[in-house]
């Protein structure tokens, strides 16, 4: 016969997830744990649309790690965000051509990050042209990095001011149809 444990004898009780200050540390939900300190370091992966109320932000993923807690709230911060799939598939055009890129920066306050950005062109090019614009995405991102804090890093991402300044600095080798940031992770 199996004996009762303490968690079998305690209830499962809600506990209020509030959001990064990124997002003006609205309420995002309800956790259900039997105490606090059962949801730290709890990974939540959700859609920008519900947290911004911007239809527009609805094929982007966030994710928020819980890092404290007090009393009934679990206070989060940020972790990830990535493009959705489907999303990439519909910007990918035949005949354009799309540079993918995938490195390790460091932003002003030590933080590593994970960054994947990716740039589609007006028409078919050649590899040379794709390779300088690869070059000088990487470079940029990284001399821009190293000069800003991570918080600053994810409103620049969040308020698309990034992915234009990318377009802007690339249109001087290409011309650019599409900059965006498919992931960008903390590490």
């Amino acid at each position: 016969m199996a004996t009762q444990t303490k968690k079998d004898k305690s209830k499962k009780k809600w506990f209020t997830v509030i959001a990064p200050k990124e997002f003006s540390k609205i309420e995002i939900g309800e956790i259900y744990a039997y105490n606090i300190e059962d949801t730290l370091n709890k990974i939540l992966k959700l859609n920008l649309m519900t947290l911004t109320k911007d239809p527009k932000k609805q094929n982007i993923r966030v994710s928020v790690k819980i890092t404290e807690t007090k009393g009934n709230q679990a206070s989060t911060t940020f972790c990830s965000y990535e493009l959705q799939p489907a999303y990439i598939k519909k910007l990918t055009k035949k005949a354009k051509s799309k540079i993918d890129d995938s490195f390790i920066v460091t932003s002003k306050d030590g933080i590593k990050i994970r960054i994947k950005p990716l740039l589609f062109t007006r028409a078919k090019t050649n590899n040379s042209l794709l390779t300088a614009i690869r070059n000088n995405t990487r470079e940029t991102l990284k001399n821009k990095f190293a000069e800003m804090s991570c918080s600053a890093i994810v409103e620049s991402l969040l308020n698309f001011s990034l992915q234009k300044d990318l377009k802007i600095i690339n249109n001087k080798i290409y011309p650019i149809q599409n900059a965006v940031i498919k992931a960008f992770h903390t590490q």
